[in-house]
């Protein structure tokens, strides 16, 4: 994730941190995230492709995914660090699949089928990714499952 830059404003930015939260707190997940967390978590080191922090500040699931990221790496007592994903891998996998749960159920109850349709073949790659353990392939992979069944049973979710 790179570094913040102009054209993500700071008035931008709390109101879309506003409109994610509310979102999220709809759907059952809470989430009280500092921006100034945000803006520490959007600088770390990953060796994953990501959206851009403009992106990330325009679309609030992807926001809604960053934030519950951010919450779970900081439940289970991690800082926010440059070098805190290369560091804990494993543990940050676990964040990011709680997050992209809170992503989808988010983007669901939004109807928001373009954005489901255009992160299927994400979560994919992420099944596919070698620094997942085992057992956490498994849960990336039932995800999928779910998300993809759950696509189909909805009418808007096809082809639209």
């Amino acid at each position: 994730m790179g570094r913040m830059n102009a054209s993500a404003s700071n008035r931008n930015l709390f109101a879309a941190l506003r409109e994610a939260r509310r979102l999220l707190r709809a759907q059952g997940y809470p989430c009280e995230v500092r921006a100034r967390d945000l803006v520490r978590w959007l600088r770390t080191d990953t060796p994953y492709p990501n959206p851009s922090d403009d992106e990330v500040i325009r679309s609030p699931y992807f926001l809604a995914h960053e934030l519950i990221e951010i919450r779970e790496v900081q439940r289970m007592g991690l800082r926010l660090t440059k070098d805190v994903i290369v560091k804990h891998m494993t543990r940050i996998n676990d964040a990011h699949l709680v997050a992209a749960r809170a992503e989808f159920d988010v983007a669901f109850a939004a109807g928001a089928w373009g954005h489901l349709r255009s992160r299927l073949p994400d979560v994919r790659g992420w099944c596919r990714d070698p620094l997942l353990t085992k057992a956490q392939r498994r849960r990336y992979s039932a995800f999928l499952r779910a998300a993809e069944a759950r696509m189909r049973r909805e009418p808007s979710g096809k082809g639209r």
